[in-house]
C-alpha cells in the first residue's frame, strides 16, 4: 500500500532520537513520488520521562540530524500551545519525499 501523505500530529514526539531516521524511512517507504508527511514536536532539546511517558522535543536543527536524504523541508512553522494551562510551543514541519531517480 501507497499513501499521498501521512499525518503524524505529535506521533513522533514519543520515539528516541536513536529510533527517529529509522522511523521516517520506514514512513517514507510508503510513500509515493511527491508524497507529504506532517509531524510535530513540543518545541525544545528535551528528551526524557515526564509525568511517566517519554517525549523527544526538536528544533529544526536537531530534527535535520534524523531526516533522511530522501525527504526535504518544504515547510516549517513554531505555533502556540491552543490548550488553556499550558505554555508550550510546537515545532510543525511539512516535509516531502523527493522524487526517486528512475522516475525523474
Amino acid at each position: 500500500m501507497w499513501f499521498n501523505g501521512v499525518w503524524a500530529c505529535t506521533s513522533f514526539l514519543h520515539i528516541s532520537s536513536n529510533e527517529l531516521k529509522a522511523s521516517f524511512n520506514k514512513i517514507t517507504d510508503l510513500l509515493l513520488d511527491n508524497g507529504v508527511i506532517y509531524a510535530s514536536f513540543k518545541h525544545g532539546e528535551f528528551e526524557g520521562i515526564r509525568n511517566g511517558r517519554f517525549f523527544n522535543f526538536q528544533t529544526l536543527e536537531t530534527l535535520q540530524h534524523h531526516l533522511p536524504d530522501t525527504l526535504k523541508v518544504e515547510e516549517v512553522w513554531i505555533s502556540s500551545e491552543q490548550r488553556k494551562g499550558r505554555s508550550n510551543e510546537w515545532l510543525n514541519i511539512v516535509l516531502r519525499k523527493r522524487l526517486s531517480p528512475t522516475t525523474v
